[in-house]
């Protein structure tokens, strides 16, 4: 099930990522367009104190990631895409924590989205339950998200 739902967030970040009709290069030399770039990077931040099921936190993260993708800048979807979509998810213990992250994020020039969920299985309507940061510039996604655990 878990398999299947994450199966499900990554279809649809790819067909977003085909309508915005990207050319890829060779990721191993992170070339973009025939210009070298940084390498890039997505962090999820999921909220450990709500005791979501593994189910829950798979869809939450895949929630997270789609909203990103959608609303990012193509200069730094482009390179994410030509590096493999690296993401990584990481635990927090609070909603402070999460709205304190976003406005970091958004403050350094990334890319933030917290998620809100809608209320009809585990937890109430509106609660946050999680934030993308990037993609982005891993040199300046870390400066928000390093001193965080893995989730």
């Amino acid at each position: 099930m878990l398999m299947a739902l994450c199966a499900i967030g990554g279809v649809t970040v790819g067909w977003i990522a085909r309508s915005r009709t990207l050319q890829l290069r060779s990721f191993k030399t992170f070339a973009v367009n025939n210009h070298v770039t940084d390498a890039h990077k997505m962090v999820i931040v999921v909220r450990k104190d709500l005791d979501m099921s593994a189910g829950k936190v798979a869809v939450q993260s895949a929630h997270a990631a789609v909203e990103a993708v959608a609303k990012a800048q193509t200069v730094h979807l482009d390179p994410w895409f030509a590096q493999g979509q690296p993401k990584i998810v990481v635990g927090c213990n609070k909603a402070a924590t999460v709205d304190a992250l976003r406005q970091q994020a958004v403050g350094l020039g990334l890319n933030a989205v917290v998620v809100r969920d809608a209320g009809r299985t585990q937890l109430e309507p509106g609660t946050a339950t999680s934030v993308a940061i990037g993609p982005g510039p891993v040199k300046i996604v870390d400066k928000v998200t390093k001193h965080l655990k893995i989730f």
